[in-house]
């Protein structure tokens, strides 16, 4: 029973640092910069998945920010030089966003933009850029570019692991340090404790003690708790590497 006891304590623990970061995120975020951005990639702002986020985690959501930048991004979206750049940098173009415009004569500078971008030339940088093919060319351009899209995804993905890797290296050392810390601290506390002191220095130094003993668990809870989803995602990395090959 103790041991689920303090199984649901670390949980509620790691959920509750979960939430802590994302809310520091979420409060850094320029709020009129992501609303113009949400606009500009031609989505709302209903249902957004990082707005949900945020609110999940109690943050507070500059709305009226967000509100003018996405209208200040609905005013750039449905230009037609935009348009064309939409389609140039592989992104679908959300008609729906453009109420009232020349969709047909909008839909054709896109498409120009399309094309542009599903070039072979251009196909192992876009790749390399990070985003994921989104099946935007047309068949006859795509049997050129999607081999050489996939080797400069190829080349992200691998970067990415490896920085990752760099990463879960420089934590478990952290985390090595922290337990060694940990364990001098308990060595010192156990040894106070057995004295049965009644010494008002050694009174405070055992508190002290328990205090830093309880913010080295906080943070090698943080730690494993980073490397562990660093791991997970690099699995994940190595598993799309891996049907890229294929």
């Amino acid at each position: 029973m103790i041991k689920y006891f303090f199984l649901i304590i670390s949980v509620l623990y790691l959920t509750s640092c979960a939430s802590y970061f994302k809310r520091k995120d979420c409060e850094s975020t320029n709020w009129f910069q992501y609303g113009e951005s949400v606009a500009l990639e031609g989505r709302r702002l209903t249902g957004d998945q990082f707005i949900n986020e945020c609110e999940q985690a109690d943050a507070d959501i500059d709305e009226t920010a967000a509100d003018q930048g996405f209208k200040s991004g609905m005013a750039k979206y449905c230009l037609p030089d935009v348009v064309f750049q939409t389609g140039k940098n592989g992104h679908f173009f959300n008609t729906e966003m453009c109420v009232g415009e020349n969709i047909k004569s909008l839909q054709l500078r896109h498409r120009d933009g399309v094309t542009e971008y599903c070039q072979r030339g251009n196909a192992y940088g876009a790749g390399a850029k990070g985003k994921p093919y989104n099946k935007i060319c047309p068949a006859a351009l795509e049997a050129q570019f999607l081999p050489e899209f996939n080797r400069g995804r190829k080349r992200y993905l691998s970067t990415l692991v490896a920085e990752n890797q760099r990463q879960i290296s420089k934590l478990n050392s952290e985390v090595n340090k922290l337990e060694g810390e940990l364990r001098y601290k308990k060595a010192e506390f156990q040894g106070y404790q057995y004295s049965n002191s009644t010494d008002e220095r050694i009174i405070n130094r055992m508190n002290e003690l328990s205090r830093e003993m309880n913010n080295i668990e906080r943070e090698l809870s943080s730690k494993k708790s980073e490397s562990s989803r660093l791991q997970s995602k690099n699995s994940q990395l190595q598993v799309e590497i891996v049907q890229l090959d294929n």
